[in-house]
């Protein structure tokens, strides 16, 4: 990069881009225009848009925006993601810019790209920083071992088998010893499972909250845990071997880190939330100072020796789940996030991969060879997680699907590979093909995931969770035993004993200290009281609820889907809202004219 001064009093002007053997010799101009001088005065001059960096940008911004709704507009009805489009955006203008090029049309030449990637960095930055926010790291310890083996598997599984290969087609191939070395590298990249990215996988899907989403995003959190550990300790590991002394120095800087991060930002931040009072959202200033240290911790990483991208993550794990501060944190800047900085990042991201030369660079042994590993990457991933899903005993549809979701891949990815290229350890035509990778993932994981996961049946659960379905051979009897007072412990132990527990046959007991008597104050008051009615027929079903539905507040009822039952004879073709099962339409009908709020319970049956 050369800087070139103009004795001219005006300005420095000189401003030139060549290509050659792929080499970019760019010049800036120093000091830089901000804005331009008017339409009228530049008018003339064809390049005048491009003079200033404010107007610049906001016409790179006009064009990608417009480019990318009319794009994912269209797109988007037939399934594809915002991610896919997104890069799809940014493989045109990358490409097709540059075939036109008459030193007029270039918009989005690498020169012109300095104020965009800094927007996009700032916002990767941000998005790994709340991707560390919205884990719960106690979900790690309630997720169980079927999350525990399947997210270190779909990692080391694939892994394994990349190496294997690479082990096999290396002998021959004529790679170069630089381009064996970069290899490991690539070979994480292509095994890796984001937690970011699949958290947005299933969030664009809705099913976050489902027991499936669960269980992916457990999943996922192990495996980018171990995939964090497994680079932080292979990058330090090199660095001992080329430099002991400033390998040293590096890993001292590195845990010292992590404890100013532990014992240090984690107190501030919950010192933060004891000066907010209950029920209040956090003050301004404190959001600010948060977001500081985000970036005050992103340079601290990168003084370490370790990818700078690292930082606002780990950070984000240490901030206090839940409200007010990380909820806070969420509301005031995910919107700006996800909606504004992170298309900028993955259109800023394949705006650097030139599709022109991946049919001359696949002639390529590296090239091929790592076509070939991220193909065996991909299949090992998803026939590892399947077999892993079926061992948990999952169903066959949710344990396929499952296995789609942990080998998604999307931001982190494009980023990896972009910087990947950014340090030499590939060239824009293994650029394009690792991208094209991602925008086929991309764009058939969630198609395949709606094909084959049932939404209605996203709250029903892979266990059995009533005495009902009670396995004695292997699971314990689950008991809450409800205590006031100490002389209360007595008369529980005696009465868990005539339940009769053996070593085959054991109990888990949960015990609850009750604060209130409730028996004592709410016995005979009236409010408590059990009735049970008679009813023969769907007709005296509904005279005795209409009796008493304008008796109470809240009525709770329950759903059975596909049953038939005498009680419920006629009461099925009236139904206007089946969702809410026979009862629960009733109640809620015009007819009645209820007042009470109305829960209706389906009970959990597992699926087969």
């Amino acid at each position: 990069m050369q800087s070139n001064y103009s004795s001219s009093k005006e300005e420095s002007h000189l401003s030139y881009y060549s290509e050659s053997n792929s080499t970019s010799v760019i010049c800036l101009d120093v000091p830089s225009h901000i804005i331009s001088k008017g339409l009228w005065v530049q008018f003339n001059d064809p390049n005048w848009w491009l003079k200033g960096s404010l107007p610049l940008l906001e016409f790179q911004l006009t064009v990608l925006c417009f480019s990318l709704v009319i794009t994912h507009l269209i797109l988007k009805h037939f399934g594809v993601s915002k991610v896919s489009s997104q890069i799809l955006i940014g493989l045109i203008f990358g490409c097709s810019w540059r075939q036109f090029d008459k030193e007029t049309i270039n918009l989005f030449y690498e020169r012109n790209q300095d104020i965009l990637g800094l927007l996009a960095e700032f916002g990767y930055t941000l998005y790994l920083f709340l991707s560390g926010v919205k884990i719960d790291l106690s979900m790690t310890i309630r997720a169980g071992k079927n999350a525990l083996i399947i997210g270190i598997l779909a990692l080391l599984v694939p892994l394994f088998a990349a190496n294997f290969v690479r082990s096999l087609l290396v002998d021959g191939s004529g790679i170069s010893e630089a381009d064996l070395s970069t290899l490991p590298i690539l070979i994480s990249f292509h095994s890796m499972s984001s937690f970011p990215v699949i958290a947005s996988l299933l969030s664009d899907l809705e099913i976050v909250n489902s027991e499936l989403g669960h269980l992916g995003l457990s999943s996922a959190l192990f495996s980018d845990l171990l995939s964090l550990f497994m680079m932080v300790t292979a990058r330090q590991a090199k660095r001992f071997k080329d430099v002991p002394s400033i390998a040293s120095l590096q890993l001292g800087a590195l845990i010292l880190l992590f404890l100013l991060i532990l014992f240090v930002f984690r107190p501030a931040m919950l010192w933060i939330i004891r000066q907010t009072p209950e029920g209040m959202p956090v003050k301004g200033s404190y959001i600010q100072a948060v977001i500081f240290l985000v970036l005050f911790t992103t340079v601290l990483f990168n003084f370490t020796g370790q990818i700078s991208i690292m930082g606002p993550y780990v950070f984000g794990l240490a901030v206090p789940d839940g409200a007010p501060l990380a909820s806070t944190l969420v509301n005031n800047i995910e919107c700006l996030v996800s909606d504004v900085f992170m298309p900028i990042l993955v259109i800023t991201c394949a705006l650097k991969a030139d599709l022109s030369q991946i049919s001359s660079s696949f002639d390529a042994a590296f090239t091929k060879l790592n076509i070939v590993l991220i193909l065996v990457t991909f299949v090992v991933k998803i026939v590892s997680c399947f077999l892993t899903s079926r061992h948990c005993r999952l169903p066959f549809r949710d344990s396929l699907a499952l296995s789609l979701i942990m080998s998604n891949k999307g931001a982190v990815e494009l980023v990896l590979y972009t910087m990947a290229r950014d340090y030499n350890a590939i060239n824009d035509g293994l650029l394009g093909w690792c991208f094209l990778s991602i925008v086929f993932v991309a764009t058939l994981v969630p198609i395949l995931v709606k094909c084959l996961y049932d939404p209605s049946m996203k709250y029903a659960g892979y266990q059995n969770r009533n005495i009902m379905h009670l396995n004695p051979a292997s699971d314990k009897l689950r008991l809450l035993a409800c205590i006031h007072q100490n002389e209360n412990i007595n008369s529980i132990i005696h009465l868990l004993n005539l339940s009769c527990p053996t070593a085959e046959n054991p109990l888990a007991i949960h015990i609850l200290h009750l604060l209130r008597d409730f028996r004592s104050k709410c016995l005979g008051d009236g409010r408590v009281v059990y009735k049970e009615d008679v009813c023969r027929d769907g007709q005296q079903t509904a005279f005795i609820i209409r009796k008493i539905v304008n008796l109470f507040d809240l009525m709770i009822v329950g759903r059975r889907n596909g049953l038939k039952s005498s009680q419920t004879d006629g009461l099925n073709e009236w139904n206007e809202f089946p969702e809410l099962g026979v009862l629960g339409d009733l109640i809620a009908s015009t007819d009645i004219n209820s007042r009470a709020s109305l829960l209706v319970i389906q009970q959990q049956i597992v699926i087969q």
